[in-house]
């Protein structure tokens, strides 16, 4: 214990220099120098939370996913903590718990961490966040430059996952590589549990031909076997209602259903189901309809009344997201 509060005096001692000084804004070096007196810092803080710990992770949305939940514990007053200025290393994690907690590391009471966490960290730090629910929102080419081949990601994922007896999982099932990461697990015994959330855009679009859209290497391979997936209804490229004839691997049902109403430059529409809410946002694009059912899933797995509250909750929010990303 001596060892765990020499780290959390020497963090902020780092914090307030570095503010000081006016190198940086404290997000990474305290938690980065507090990891060197105590390796297990972050679990220390882990264990003062009262309802537990939410991962956020993915290619693509982290950042807008995230701030949607805050903004939603913010309005309905849930305490938490949030790495919301973007240093999802574990130093930044730590960071922000420092930053929250007294000269001794004591948390004032706090129901949630909310983190969103780097591809690379999802994988190897996973296990130490001991998170309680994990939101998985997509596995795109985007960053090969950094991490290498997506089937490598999905297999450390999945190794990381596999590591985690009991938590609540919500993923994207449009998306073939996460789907298929998770009826690998559902194959294991384990006390994990599964939410799925997809949209279904009914409205014509110009993705629905994706052999005339993509080049060579974003053609939509099956994970599990490697041939030509289907794709009937394209939500977003290399998204959608998906099936391969060759292995059967298929998406043809969700727990969680965002129905597009409209989608255009002015409105963003659709209906949530099963719960029925309407949701209206300026926040444009299928992307974001992608994101806030991701948002929306999560909060109900926490057992939250969306049906009562979100249609308002995300209009009113929608500009302060825009802005936090802006700013």
């Amino acid at each position: 214990m001596l060892r765990t509060h020499l780290a959390v005096i020497f963090g902020n001692l780092v914090y307030h220099l570095s503010r000081l000084l006016g190198q940086g804004g404290g997000t990474a070096a305290p938690g980065y120098y507090a990891l060197k007196i105590q390796p297990d810092l972050l679990n220390f803080f882990n264990t003062q939370l009262k309802k537990g710990t939410i991962v956020v992770s993915g290619t693509n949305g982290k950042t807008t996913t995230s701030r949607l939940i805050s903004h939603y514990f913010s309005q309905k007053n849930i305490s938490y903590l949030h790495n919301r200025q973007g240093s999802n290393l574990e130093r930044g994690l730590v960071s922000e718990a420092l930053n929250s907690a007294n000269i001794l590391g004591k948390l004032p009471p706090t129901d949630y961490a909310l983190w969103e966490l780097d591809e690379a960290v999802f994988s190897k730090k996973l296990e130490i966040i001991n998170p309680s629910h994990v939101l998985i929102l997509n596995l795109f080419r985007d960053q090969l430059d950094r991490y290498g081949e997506v089937d490598a990601i999905r297999q450390n994922w999945y190794l990381a996952l596999s590591k985690l007896d009991s938590v609540n999982i919500i993923y994207n099932s449009d998306d073939p590589q996460i789907f298929y990461l998770i009826e690998q697990l559902k194959e294991q015994k384990s006390n994990r549990k599964y939410t799925s959330y997809s949209v279904h855009d009914n409205q014509p679009n110009y993705m629905t031909n994706t052999t005339e859209l993509l080049s060579p290497i974003e053609l939509v391979i099956c994970p599990k076997c490697k041939s030509r997936l289907t794709i009937q209804k394209q939500t977003i490229v290399g998204q959608g209602l998906f099936e391969c004839t060759t292995c059967g691997l298929s998406n043809n049902i969700s727990d969680i259903k965002a129905d597009v109403i409209s989608l255009d430059k002015s409105k963003t529409s659709f209906k949530l189901l099963p719960d029925s809410v309407e949701i209206s946002t300026d926040l444009n694009g299928i992307y974001n309809i992608y994101n806030i059912t991701a948002a929306a899933s999560l909060l109900k797995k926490l057992n939250l009344n969306l049906k009562k509250t979100l249609t308002n909750y995300w209009q009113a929010s929608s500009i302060l997201v825009r802005l936090d990303i802006v700013l």
